[in-house]
């Protein structure tokens, strides 16, 4: 094989690659594990619905909330015949029945697959000719044409199914939106050192310039930009904050910006304010392609 193949493109994949960064201490505020599942899923279903590529959690104070965080955002992404073999019996995951389900383009609907159709799995096993994969479709799909760095039991990859009858597949890659990844960070600052140079960079924060004050020019940035990452403060602290905290000396971020101006409420939540400026994102970018 000369390459591997292209799956159908189901969501076309944003402009510009959004990526969120948001920090652990978001849990804080809930008591119980049930209150952290809940809020996790609204931080998850917003990624999806807006297409983010990347979500980047950074640690603020307790470890325990940025291994949970993580936990949780991960079992939504992952598609729902692949959870038992993923996550198995945990018991951070106990409440995870209440999490909304995000209907990725990479979850499907039916156990069934249609010839041509890319699914996700995972490397269960080998024979002398082929991977054996577990993508849902109740056996084990034969791949042929993973190297041998990629041809790792418990490896994820993507598969597009070139007979279901048979169990046959071929490896594929996605050519439109397929989902988030997590990644974790020991800090702010780590974080931006390791994927902060190549984006540009939106701060967000009651005490920034007004979303309509500066528009047209975000707008006018955003589509010269390949990638963005929004950056979210915490429920006790804002962006500032961390950064004296963390010792940032300069502030990284292109735009500082209010996308909730006049609020009629004394704070609007980490999670809430992921909702507001991922739409109103989501509409300059829209807004850039008429």
């Amino acid at each position: 094989m000369e390459a591997w193949e292209t799956c159908p493109q189901l969501v076309s994949k944003p402009r510009v690659r959004v990526s969120i960064a948001i920090p652990s201490s978001i849990l804080e505020t809930e008591p119980d594990l049930r209150g952290k599942t809940l809020k996790a899923g609204l931080i998850g279903r917003a990624a999806s619905i807006f297409r983010v590529e990347e979500i980047h959690v950074y640690k603020r104070r307790e470890t325990r909330n940025l291994i949970l965080l993580r936990k949780i955002l991960e079992y939504m992404e992952a598609p729902p015949y692949l959870k038992k073999r993923l996550f198995g019996l945990d018991p951070d995951l106990r409440f995870a029945g209440l999490l909304p389900p995000l209907q990725a383009p990479h979850h499907p609907k039916t156990p069934h697959p249609a010839r041509g159709e890319c699914r996700e799995g995972i490397i269960i096993g080998f024979t002398k000719k082929a991977v054996l994969v577990d993508a849902g479709i109740g056996k084990p799909i034969k791949v042929k044409g993973l190297g041998r760095n990629e041809a790792k039991k418990g490896r994820r990859v993507t598969v597009k199914i070139v007979d279901p009858e048979a169990g046959i597949g071929i490896p594929a890659t996605p050519s439109g939106y397929w989902g988030y990844h997590v990644h974790t960070h020991s800090s702010l600052k780590s974080m931006l050192k390791h994927v902060g140079g190549n984006s540009l960079l939106i701060g967000t924060s009651r005490m920034g310039s007004t979303i309509t004050e500066i528009a047209e020019e975000l707008s006018a940035t955003l589509r010269d930009s390949e990638s963005t990452l929004i950056l979210f403060g915490g429920p006790h602290e804002g962006l500032q904050e961390i950064f004296e905290d963390e010792g940032v000396e300069q502030n990284p971020v292109k735009f500082t910006v209010n996308f909730a101006p006049n609020q009629g409420v004394r704070t609007i939540r980490t999670e809430e304010a992921v909702y507001i400026t991922l739409g109103i994102l989501n509409f300059l970018l829209h807004k850039n392609l008429s």
